[in-house]
């Protein structure tokens, strides 16, 4: 029963490490090399293309609706409209 709890708590804190503290500070360093219409463009198609990695790469499930709605999305932003 310990060594389960430990690891989820383990599993958490590094879901939270990565995630939340190395990842931001990372992206920061990255944007630092790009002109701002290269950083706006890629953040601003950061949610599109995280929810295809894990429809793609994790086997999500996306309903019909939602395919719809992430479509219309990344054409709106990446078109300048939004």
């Amino acid at each position: 029963m310990c060594a389960s709890w430990w690891l989820t708590w383990w599993r958490t804190g590094q879901h939270h490490f990565f995630g939340g503290i190395l990842g931001p500070i990372l992206m920061l360093f990255g944007l630092r090399h790009l002109s701002a219409v290269a950083g706006s463009l890629l953040l601003n198609l950061e949610g599109p293309f995280t929810a295809l990695i894990a429809i793609g790469l994790l086997r999500e499930h996306l309903p019909i609706s939602g395919k719809s709605l992430l479509v219309s999305c990344a054409s709106r932003e990446s078109s300048g409209y939004a």
